[in-house]
């Protein structure tokens, strides 16, 4: 597989947007907006397979002729999207992987305001970086997309939640696509049931509204906590898709 940037990954625009809701088509935008991720090809030109890696969520496109090149397996660890076409070939290549269904909604309009029960929730700042780097490891995932803390407090997507000025809670943009911007959510086990992710999120869905974009929500089916959020925030339709999960576990619902 080769790697390629610049005017290269700009032209793969079209191949991007052409794929169904979801990260076979935010995965790629991400990295052209904002230059964290890999994106890498079978051949140039001309390719024939697409695979992006960001910070292992993964994205194969193109043909699914029932064979990959044997080069990949190099390449993919972790959660992979992909055409349901593919999953012959990646059986065959990868025969461990596991299937992780998943539901994807959208919010049609401003989303629903919510007052949390304890705390307050304001926009995330560029010298907010250390409270998100200051983050518990089991909710610090939240900045991988944005390359890290100072990625995630300086994209102006983001917002926080705090009790007594500590920062408890995180919400954002995970992907950021053309038309959707896929929304990532956090709180530390001590401060959920607080109200403090949903009133953050109620914030992000609006800077996503006002840059002319849909915000998205993205998780598992019997993520009761997360459709809770997303419920109370007034998204809805529930577009099913799966992830194929290589090399890794499944994410156990938090």
């Amino acid at each position: 597989m080769i790697t390629i940037s610049g005017a290269e990954l700009a032209s793969l625009r079209p191949w991007f947007a052409r794929e169904p809701l979801g990260p076979r088509r935010l995965l790629g935008q991400h990295v052209l907006a904002t230059g964290v991720g890999v994106v890498r090809v079978d051949r140039w030109p001309d390719p024939e397979l697409v695979l992006v890696d960001v910070v292992g969520n993964l994205a194969l496109l193109g043909r699914s002729d029932g064979s990959l090149p044997e080069s990949i397996s190099s390449y993919v660890q972790g959660v992979l999207a992909a055409s349901p076409a593919h999953e012959v070939a990646l059986r065959a290549t990868f025969p461990d992987l596991k299937v992780w269904d998943r539901v994807i909604q959208h919010l049609p309009g401003a989303p629903q305001e919510v007052v949390p029960h304890r705390g307050a929730v304001r926009p995330l700042r560029p010298d907010d970086a250390a409270l998100v780097a200051g983050l518990s490891e089991n909710v610090s995932w939240i900045s991988k997309s944005w390359g890290g803390p100072a990625g995630l407090s300086g994209s102006g997507t983001a917002w926080g939640g705090f009790v007594d000025d500590r920062l408890v809670s995180v919400s954002c943009t995970f992907f950021l696509g053309d038309d959707e911007e896929d929304i990532g959510i956090v709180t530390e086990p001590a401060a959920r049931g607080l109200g403090l992710g949903a009133a953050s999120a109620a914030g992000v869905c609006r800077g996503i509204v006002e840059r002319g974009r849909t915000p998205t929500w993205t998780t598992s089916p019997d993520n009761a906590g997360s459709l809770g959020v997303a419920r109370k925030l007034g998204f809805i339709g529930a577009w099913t898709d799966v992830l194929y999960v290589i090399n890794a576990e499944i994410p156990p619902v938090d």
